[in-house]
């Protein structure tokens, strides 16, 4: 119908000329709005993706769209930027855990390699494969994982007490990355494209 993204925010997020107004709102506002822009069952939508757990991704979007996700063993240059940004390190493909480059555990992913090994957010990783931790200490040690060559081993501080724990992990470096397949109108670039002005402002 012509309609995107950019309908529902206008429709949803805009507000009429005045003073602030400070509104709530649940599901079904939302599922109302969206059914204005599409018609479709989004209370339904919505529902499965905020209130049922899924072993994957929700992916179907995205390779509609033409795009699949894969791994790489590099970062992408957004991730990069978020890391020197934020000083913190994003290995949630690979290991599962998300710490401050000083090597402070922030986050977890559930049943990742790091949960697994009953390791979570408030610990610390002193050092990697008996060396003192550095980012780019832990960042070899993954890569190395690839190769068989040698098993990733941290020493961790939780409150008083210091211990080393070998994490069953071979994967190496893996960081997401969306790729173009060509299969499908290509709806993310369009969403995200610069708008360009209607009009030009008077001298």
């Amino acid at each position: 119908n012509g309609k995107s993204l950019e309908d529902f925010c206008r429709t949803f997020l805009g507000a009429k000329n005045g003073g602030p107004d400070v509104r709530g709102y649940g599901l079904k506002d939302l599922a109302d709005v969206l059914n204005q822009v599409v018609s479709d069952d989004w209370q339904k939508t919505l529902e499965r993706r905020t209130m049922v757990v899924d072993a994957t991704p929700p992916l179907e979007g995205i390779r509609r769209s033409g795009w699949k996700l894969t791994y790489k063993d590099k970062a992408g240059e957004l991730c990069k930027a978020r890391e020197a940004d934020e000083r913190v390190l994003y290995h949630i493909a690979s290991i599962g855990a998300v710490m401050n480059d000083d090597g402070k555990i922030i986050d977890v992913i559930l049943d990742g390699v790091v949960d697994k090994a009953k390791l979570g957010p408030g610990m610390k990783v002193l050092g990697v494969n008996e060396r003192k931790f550095s980012s780019e200490r832990l960042q070899e040690a993954l890569a190395a994982t690839a190769k068989g060559s040698e098993k990733l081993r941290l020493l961790i501080e939780h409150q008083d007490v210091v211990k080393t724990v070998s994490l069953p992990y071979d994967g190496g470096l893996r960081f997401p990355h969306l790729e173009f397949t060509s299969e499908g109108y290509d709806y993310p670039s369009a969403i995200l494209q610069q708008r360009v002005p209607t009009h030009r402002l008077m001298p």
